[in-house]
């Protein structure tokens, strides 16, 4: 009897192609994504025509060349084990919400579908979700530079179009990053709901100079009542520092410097609350360093 799918720390093709609600045979391959998160798994959903195209090659101009498939689309796998449908539907309710606000113009769009799942004899409920693939480079809230925009994207250049004068999308970047800003801010204040903005590569910044939300998994109730950070159920701060984050993009991507005098951030930006987060940040990063591994 395998692993129960959901606590593998990895899986492959083959683990894919063996659940139960996947049709046999198949016509794609699933390749693990080079970024994987603490509560899905992400498979990137590939034509084999592209994989052997990226295996054997092709000649351009004289040179053999070996261009990286692409994903059709990326598949997630939930590891939350839910009790109920009613439970696995509450979460696709808020990943509507998240839709609702910010788009698909700032998310990946994704098609949310609740399983039963079959394993070792017994039946349960797994919650996926069939993802739109977005192109573009990481945008990292804590490495942007200080100073001007040009400075804060300088090494995020490379994902402008090459025939778009550099000036033109820096102006591109910063009509987008106002716009993604306001969405973030006003479902905050009305759904008091916010998304993990926190993470390293869940933003991506795209071809356009669009902040894309790729990693849609965990969306936070939004809580600053409580004299200490509310952490999620794996014991990160996700809202404050989503927030945090939140305020990062609109000072160097804006060019409206976020205040700490702002009431959404006046929290979360207060020192000794900032203090209390980075413990629990800190707190957080140890204990997966010295977690088990498969």
């Amino acid at each position: 009897m395998g692993q129960d799918i959901r606590d593998r720390s990895q899986i492959t093709h083959d683990d894919v192609l063996a659940l139960n609600f996947i049709r046999s045979p198949n016509a794609f391959l699933f390749r693990r994504h080079y970024r994987q998160g603490l509560r899905s798994h992400v498979m990137e959903v590939l034509d084999p025509v592209d994989v052997r195209l990226e295996q054997t090659g092709q000649v351009r101009d004289g040179q053999r060349c070996f261009p990286t498939a692409r994903p059709v689309k990326v598949l997630r796998i939930f590891r939350t084990r839910f009790s109920s449908c009613r439970e696995a539907m509450d979460d696709i309710r808020r990943f509507q919400i998240l839709k609702s606000y910010l788009t698909t113009a700032y998310i990946a769009g994704s098609e949310e579908f609740v399983v039963e799942y079959h394993h070792g004899g017994e039946r349960g409920i797994l919650l996926c979700g069939l993802q739109a693939f977005v192109p573009g480079r990481i945008l990292d809230p804590w490495h942007l530079s200080e100073g001007d925009l040009t400075e804060a994207v300088a090494d995020l250049h490379q994902s402008k179009p090459p025939d778009q004068p550099f000036a033109s999308w820096i102006q591109a970047v910063k009509h987008h990053a106002v716009r993604f800003v306001a969405l973030v801010r006003r479902m905050i204040i009305e759904a008091h709901l916010v998304p993990d903005l926190a993470g390293v590569g869940n933003i991506v910044l795209t071809r356009t100079g669009a902040p894309v939300l790729v990693d849609i998994n965990n969306i936070c109730a939004v809580s600053w009542e409580a004299p200490l950070p509310p952490l999620d159920e794996k014991g990160y701060p996700t809202c404050d520092k989503s927030v945090e984050a939140l305020a990062r993009i609109q000072t160097h991507l804006t060019g409206c410097p976020a205040q700490r005098s702002d009431p959404l951030y006046r929290h979360v930006l207060d020192p000794r609350r900032m203090a209390a987060v980075n413990a629990f940040h800190r707190r957080f990063h140890q204990s997966l360093s010295s977690g088990p591994s498969e």
